[in-house]
């Protein structure tokens, strides 16, 4: 999703990367999500180990 953004020149910024993410989890895991969704350092861990395909 990131990446074909990307490719469309929409890139996502940390914040927006977060909302999406707790999206698609919450839906997965429904009540097992926390309400918080993803820790604070999510993105920056995210961006930083694919950041030979998101940049950073």
């Amino acid at each position: 999703y990131c990446l074909e953004l990307g490719h469309w020149g929409f890139s996502l910024n940390h914040q927006c990367l977060k909302e999406h993410v707790d999206e698609v989890l919450k839906a997965r895991l429904g009540n097992q999500f926390p309400f918080n969704g993803v820790g604070k350092n999510w993105t920056d861990r995210f961006v930083e180990e694919h950041s030979d395909m998101v940049g950073s």
